[in-house]
């Protein structure tokens, strides 16, 4: 993550702090991967990725947090700067995304054993997907029940995991290695969620830095001078500081920010089109009800 983060600002990337950082990556994952083979209760059990529905389970967990994560870092950023929203709206815009989440959770959970894993992971990808899509399409003129609409698509899509993947690791699993699968699945989605968030994080700044040195390039001394004058760009976040911009300078530092968050997005379908092949991997593996459980489940409606 530090060469992440660093690699491109403060050193190059071809830099030997950069590869230095790199290497000691490569060789701790090694280390890691090398103790955990050979221990007795290891952290995480790799004989389970043997499953085709465990090992799809948590790429698609590690994809969905590595693309889920920005939605909710950068939404935020785009109201606040681009809209000039309050830091208030900006925290709650992204309300619509959460209750969407919430309700393609309860509905995975409703349909959980009435069709298979891979049946409802189709449905999650791909309204993930459509809302992924839109918002990389959207521009600092796009209504905010646009960006509402493609909200809940993403959040009702991304909603489905929540319920879907944690199940489906630990399917037909021995109940002794059921917190080891779910701990499993929570790690891979806590670590795309670090590298995605650090990744397009690097992606969206390094983006905005080009766009504004590219929107200020053709414009005379005067907004040159008026642009050096402001100093941090990120003033557009303080609703004082943006009023105080002339509007050919705010509208430039605008459309680059804008630029930069909807490349992001964009690039986010790359993950996304990986998980759609991983979906179609799962295989038709579906929780099954005892006949036994279903008749008990039963009685006491009859009862009434």
């Amino acid at each position: 993550m530090f060469a992440l983060e660093l690699g491109g600002k403060e050193y190059e990337w071809s830099s030997p702090q950069i590869l230095s950082l790199f290497a000691i990556f490569a060789v701790a994952l090694s280390l890691f991967f090398f103790v955990e083979k050979r221990a007795q209760e290891p952290i995480i059990s790799f004989w389970m990725f043997k499953r085709r529905l465990f090992a799809t389970s948590q790429i698609l967990a590690f994809l969905y947090g590595a693309t889920f994560i920005i939605l909710t870092v950068f939404i935020p950023i785009f109201v606040q700067a681009v809209y000039g929203g309050s830091a208030t709206n900006a925290g709650l815009i992204l309300t619509p995304m959460m209750l969407g989440s919430v309700a393609g959770s309860a509905i995975g959970g409703i349909f959980l054993t009435k069709t298979s894993f891979r049946n409802l992971m189709i449905m999650s990808v791909f309204s993930f997907a459509v809302g992924m899509f839109s918002l990389g399409t959207m521009e600092p003129d796009t209504p905010r029940w646009m960006l509402t609409v493609f909200m809940i698509l993403t959040g009702f899509g991304v909603g489905f995991s929540f319920s879907l993947l944690p199940t489906s690791s630990t399917h037909k699993l021995d109940p002794q290695f059921r917190g080891s699968a779910n701990s499993t699945n929570s790690f891979a989605r806590s670590l795309g969620m670090t590298l995605g968030v650090t990744i397009f994080g690097t992606i969206q700044s390094n983006t905005f830095t080009n766009e504004l040195q590219r929107n200020f390039q053709g414009m005379g001394n005067g907004s040159q001078g008026a642009f050096s004058q402001i100093g941090d760009p990120s003033s557009v976040f303080q609703s004082s500081a943006r009023n105080s911009i002339p509007p050919q300078i705010l509208d430039k530092i605008v459309d680059a920010m804008s630029t930069s968050i909807t490349y992001a997005f964009m690039l986010a379908l790359i993950p996304i089109a990986v998980a759609i092949i991983t979906v179609f991997l799962m295989g038709n593996e579906r929780v099954e009800v005892p006949p036994k459980k279903r008749v008990e489940a039963k009685e006491p409606a009859a009862q009434k």
